[in-house]
């Protein structure tokens, strides 16, 4: 269990034996998300999490910068209006009518243990050992309004708590019309929303249905957090069940009005007419994740293929939905594993071109031990290949289009040459 503050990146890390939640402090000053799932290694710089990408119809926080919008870019608690238009975390009207707010961070603490909540129900612990608290203090500097955001991380399970409290600290008398006690921006919407609903004395009956685009919602304005709906959601990957899969699991301790919603970024709503995934520099990940990310993209058939070093192969196979759009891939020396094969599969299944720079050939999959001074050891125990068997062990991925940097090249940048070629690689096809 630790709570890490990487000043060089401005980046939070919170973790246990279990999970990792990580954050970063925006150029703009406020808060985004980087990460929560599987514990994960810690590292100085998390930043290659951040995505950031040009996109047609949004607006933009900087005048010289074309890829920064919170509209994409996954927040903490995020506002309504700086350039950011979905339902926000919070909601603050002054005096002149105006609802936009500017909570930009000011500082941290953490302390052993949980602090209690005064006048509120709370989880806690027995002993200071149990857990940690990280308390990060942002601010509005027109209204003076103050944000506390509390994360608390126990020591054993997956379990992180999550408040937020407010100070009026300006001159002016507010209304706080909304303020939600967290913010969960995931990368994607490939799960499944599971509820508790019911009625007097036949409560908790479980309703499943799969996110879609737009806002799916549960609530109650009874006073009570009330029969109908139990202020509990989970979200699961569609294949997760009682033993195995990824489910996040939400519980509100609480017992007035509530509200628990989700909103879903509709892609192919908003125009979308290709795809360009970039995946230089990327490390790789869990087999779970590249399945969940091959089985949203591509149409039905085998996307790879797992062979393990003591037991039978598995094939894993998609379903017939999938994102019907050109794609192309970027890649580089630095596209390790999972990233490789991600990229080779969506050329074999969707013929989408990769360009870039030859990769660096792993094709193992790997589990690490974890050591008492902080280290870990790494054992390969799998290799995995294509859907078609194809192994990129000590060969690589090679692009279609071959193309590297210039030196000093900033990637995303005016003089990212490989950007721009599968930019008109994907102009063509779409043409």
């Amino acid at each position: 269990m630790g709570i890490v503050y990487h000043e060089s990146s401005g980046t939070f890390h919170l973790y246990n034996d279990a999970i990792s939640y990580i954050m970063i402090i925006l150029k703009n000053g406020h808060l985004g998300q980087l990460y929560y799932g599987k514990r994960i290694r810690d590292r100085e710089d998390f930043s290659y999490l951040l995505e950031t990408s040009q996109r047609p119809m949004t607006a933009r926080v900087f005048e010289d910068d074309d890829s920064f919008s919170l509209e994409h870019i996954r927040q903490e608690y995020p506002v309504f209006g700086t350039t950011d238009f979905r339902q926000p975390a919070v909601e603050v009207c002054q005096e002149n009518g105006s609802r936009l707010s500017d909570f930009q961070y000011q500082s941290y603490r953490t302390e052993a243990g949980k602090p209690k909540l005064p006048g509120l129900p709370a989880t806690y612990t027995e002993e200071d050992d149990e857990a940690e608290t990280l308390t990060i203090t942002l601010k509005d500097p027109l209204t003076g309004i103050r944000v506390e955001l509390l994360y608390t991380i126990f020591s054993k399970g997956g379990v992180l708590t999550r408040s937020a409290g407010f100070v009026n600290e300006g001159r002016e008398t507010v209304r706080l019309t909304r303020a939600m006690s967290l913010c969960l921006d995931l990368p994607d919407r490939d799960y499944v929303w599971q509820q508790l609903s019911g009625c007097w004395a036949r409560e908790c009956h479980v309703h499943s249905r799969k996110l879609e685009p737009g806002i799916q919602a549960i609530g109650s304005m009874r006073g009570n957090s009330s029969h109908e709906h139990n202020p509990f959601l989970v979200l699961r990957r569609p294949h997760a069940d009682e033993r195995q899969g990824e489910v996040i699991g939400l519980s509100l301790i609480y017992s007035g009005n509530f509200r628990i919603q989700a909103e879903v970024d509709a892609l192919l709503e908003q125009g979308a007419e290709s795809l360009l995934i970039d995946l230089r520099g990327d490390p790789g990940g869990y087999v779970s994740e590249l399945e969940q990310i091959l089985d949203y993209l591509l149409p039905e058939g085998p996307v790879f293929t797992h062979k393990p070093r003591w037991w039978f192969k598995s094939v894993y196979v998609s379903d017939e939905n999938c994102v019907d759009l050109p794609m192309a891939v970027l890649v580089n020396q630095h596209s390790y594993s999972a990233a490789e094969l991600l990229a080779a599969q969506l050329r074999e299944s969707a013929g989408a071109p990769i360009v870039g720079e030859l990769t660096s050939g792993k094709g193992y999959s790997q589990i690490t031990f974890p050591l008492i001074n902080g280290g870990g050891v790494g054992l390969s125990t799998a290799a995995y290949c294509t859907g078609s068997g194809h192994s990129l062990i000590g060969e690589g991925l090679i692009p279609d289009v071959e193309l590297s940097l210039p030196e000093g090249a900033v990637l995303g940048g005016a003089d990212d040459v490989q950007l721009q070629a599968a930019v008109e690689l994907l102009t063509r096809s779409a043409g």
